[in-house]
């Protein structure tokens, strides 16, 4: 059988699925079993397929997609630290990075920005904030410098 008459008889399967309500049903049902994650995931609300993508992210079973979606809901689609509007890029990242003990459990997930999850790297909350005040306050010094030298 060729590849041409294999989709022949797939069409003409499926015409006779779509006929039969009592088929369509059931095909119905058996697909809603077994991609009910899926299912419940994009029934919650998010219809842009954030779901989806971030179920191929291979969690091993550790957390759902429905679990992400209520973290993404509890943070408003928010980034966790800056509060900017978060979009498809968003990252997933662990609040006790990984390389410092972190698991994998939704406890410690949130959602972030691209840039802010890349410039935090392996760093806990305390240590990026002192990172960060420190090149606000270099920033600082550097404008005071140029508004002396304009003077």
């Amino acid at each position: 059988m060729g590849p041409a008459e294999r989709l022949t008889r797939k069409r003409e399967a499926m015409r006779r699925v779509r006929s039969d309500p009592e088929r369509r049903a059931k095909l119905n049902e058996y697909r809603r079993g077994r991609y009910k994650e899926q299912h419940r995931a994009y029934r919650g609300g998010l219809r842009d397929g954030h779901f989806f993508r971030w179920r191929a992210i291979n969690w091993a079973g550790r957390v759902t997609a429905w679990e992400l979606m209520c973290l993404w809901r509890s943070q408003r689609g928010r980034c966790a630290i800056s509060g900017r509007p978060l979009g498809r890029n968003a990252h997933l990242d662990h609040i006790v990075p990984k390389t410092r003990g972190g698991g994998d459990e939704i406890g410690n997930l949130r959602w972030l920005d691209p840039w802010v999850n890349i410039a935090r790297q392996n760093l806990t909350d305390e240590e990026f904030t002192a990172r960060c005040a420190q090149v606000v306050e270099v920033i600082g010094r550097q404008l005071l410098a140029a508004i002396e030298a304009a003077a």
